[in-house]
């Protein structure tokens, strides 16, 4: 059952990234509304590019840890001493 939510979840990951990456570009687009011309094609400056990305990779990591502690909370499902250890055969056994 784990592998399989593991399968979904990474899937699910490549979605989520891809959407938190969209979101960067927005935010980015919102922010210079302004300045862009919204009856163009959005070209973006190598100094407006490096800029998105900074900002991506500030916001990497919160993105990131909502990932590990749903992971987290999987492996204490399968930790039924509450001892904070999953045996190994049991997190094996997971479908």
């Amino acid at each position: 059952l784990m592998k399989q939510r593991m399968k979904k979840t990474n899937s699910q990951s490549w979605l989520t990234l891809v959407e938190f990456e969209e979101d960067a570009l927005n935010t980015f687009n919102f922010l210079q509304h302004e300045t862009i011309n919204p009856f163009g094609p959005v070209l973006y400056s190598f100094q407006a590019a490096s800029q998105i990305v900074r900002s991506m990779a500030r916001a990497y990591g919160q993105w990131q840890n909502a990932e590990c502690r749903q992971m987290a909370s999987e492996l204490r499902g399968l930790d039924s001493l509450s001892s904070g250890r999953v045996p190994l055969d049991k997190l094996y056994s997971q479908p």
